[in-house]
Order: C-alpha cells, then structure tokens, then sequence
C-alpha cells in the first residue's frame, strides 16, 4: 500500500484545482467550485489494488458530481465518508440536507451528487468496489445513501479504525482489507442495533428480503434489468433471488411485471399525466412491447389502458 499527502498551502483557486485534480485521480472526479476567494488544504491517500483511504482537509468549496462526471469513468464503487470536523451540506438520492460533524455518509459512485463545506472541513474517506461492500454485512443497504448521526460504540470505533488505515501509510494490504471490513461491519452492525433487531442467518435472511425489494423498487423501470444484475447489485446469488421471490409466491419476471403495471395504472389515471401518450407511459415504465403491455394490462386491470385514459378525458369534459 503506498501513501502519498498532497498540500495545497498558498491560498488561491488554482491551489483548489489542483488538489481536486488529485482526488479526481485516485479517489472519485468531481467538479469543484470555490466557497470563498480561496482555497487551502491537504490531501493524503493510500491505496491498493481495490482500495482507497484519505483524509481531505481544507477551507470552504464545493464538489459535484454530475451526470457528465459519471459518463467519464467507471462506477462500480462506494464512498464512505467520516466528517472529522466541519459540517457538509449534502444532496445525494433522496437526502437533501445538513450533515453534523462526527457523521458518516455513504455515497453510491452511480449516482450524482452535490457536497458543500462552508468552513474549515477534516474528512476520512473509504473507497471500496461496490460488491465487495454490499457483501459484507446483512445490513450494508442500510448503510447507503443516508447519514449516520451519532456517538454510538460502532460509529466511534469505525471512525477510530478508518483514522488508523489512513495513518499507516505503507501496511500491507491484507491488513488494509480487513481493516477496511471491519469499518463497514461495524455501521452494519449498529444499524440491527438501532432497529432492534437480532443477529443470525434469519435476521440476515430478512434484510437481504428487503434489500431486494428496495433494489427493484429503483430499477423495475429499466426494460433491461434482470435478476441477474439484482443479485450481482446486493453481493448474492441468483438462486438466492430466486428462493426470495418464491417465498411469497412470486418470481422475479412476476413482481417487474407487477410494479411496470402498478406504475402505468397510477400515471393513466393522473390528470395531469394527459399531457403524455399511453404509449410514452409504457416504454417510461420498463414496456417495450405495446401489443404485450396492453394484453397485461387489460388481465390485470380489466380494461385496456387507452379505455383507462378516455375515461379520465370524459370525467374532465363533465
């Protein structure tokens, strides 16, 4: 593992450029914007073959990352962040807010997101690829895309481990990786905590059955989503997938189906969707067939879908 630090200590725009230019290359590319006149800080990271830690430090800016960042590179991994020091306002999926100081965040490297600091900021970052972090602990769903905000045990100890990793500098990379496991595991295991839940291969059982349904509510829309990529996007296997879904009499071409119609239903009935074809809706929804979209449609509902929309049209004219 090589570690390398990075100083930026004449305050200028330029100093932020190139410090960014760092972290573009061996942690995640951004977009930086100043939050201030100047800029001054610190970069220090070490790596291995599948791995990242850093410790950023500096005064206020902003990062983004935007659809035209995630189009230049690869995006298989998670971010997790420890703030130190210095709050961060955050937008990242559905959270839209202030993030305190001695908070973890978790980002999805596949999603955009926007991160400012309006002050002085010391914060420990964790790059890991995406699978082996799922796969890690029951709960590591749990874990993304929302922030942590507490003292407990589990966070203190992460944050102490992640501080460790960073300052070793040249350890070997067995002993990073199961350091870096050990971060993780430890937020696993204080999010059973905070729901009360017990360990075990059931309580494991349960929160992989909700991961996947959480992850099919978020891609059922994608016509090209498999079970397949479920499973490779959770860490389990497809039979397990499989096993899940004939628990509640169900397959994974069945509940896709079902959400795809559930979805259609609800914009075919929206007023203010009038503005779009049956057609649009379909193809929107994850269809790619009209002919089939509206013979499932019709076994479902028991009507055809443009009877759906004629009906809203004459409700309107009375």
């Amino acid at each position: 593992m090589t570690a390398v630090t990075i100083e930026a200590t004449r305050q200028s725009y330029q100093m932020l450029q190139e410090w960014g230019d760092c972290v573009n290359r061996t942690l995640i590319n951004l977009d930086y914007s100043r939050g201030g006149s100047r800029f001054a800080g610190s970069y220090q990271y070490a790596q291995t073959s599948d791995c990242v830690a850093a410790r950023l430090s500096g005064t206020a800016h902003r990062t983004s990352r935007s659809m035209r960042k995630l189009r230049e590179v690869e995006n298989d991994f998670v971010l997790l962040v420890y703030l130190k020091s210095g709050q961060a306002a955050v937008s990242h999926q559905h959270y839209d807010s202030l993030v305190s100081e001695g908070s973890f965040i978790t980002f999805d490297s596949s999603r955009p997101h926007d991160l400012a600091m309006d002050g002085q900021f010391d914060h420990l970052v964790l790059r890991l690829p995406r699978g082996r972090f799922i796969s890690l602990h029951p709960a590591s769903s749990c874990i993304l895309n929302r922030p942590i905000e507490d003292t407990s045990e589990e966070t203190q100890a992460a944050a102490d481990i992640l501080g460790m990793i960073i300052s070793l500098g040249s350890a070997k990379p067995s002993t990073i990786s199961t350091m870096s496991e050990a971060v993780v595991k430890l937020l696993g295991d204080r999010c059973l905590r905070e729901a009360g839940a017990e360990t075990g291969p059931a309580v494991r059982h349960r929160v992989l059955a909700r991961r996947v349904m959480k992850c099919l509510d978020e891609n059922f829309a994608d016509p090209d989503y498999t079970a397949t990529r479920l499973a490779a996007a959770i860490g389990i296997s497809r039979r397990y997938v499989d096993s899940l879904f004939a628990e509640i009499n169900s397959s994974f071409g069945k509940a896709v189906l079902e959400k795809r119609l559930e979805r259609c239903h609800i914009l075919l009935n929206d007023p203010r969707m009038l503005g779009r074809s049956v057609s649009e809706i379909a193809f929107e929804s994850g269809f790619n067939n009209l002919s089939h979209f509206s013979t499932r449609f019709r076994e479902r509902f028991g009507i055809a879908p443009r009877e759906v929309r004629n009906s809203i049209l004459l409700s309107m004219r009375r």
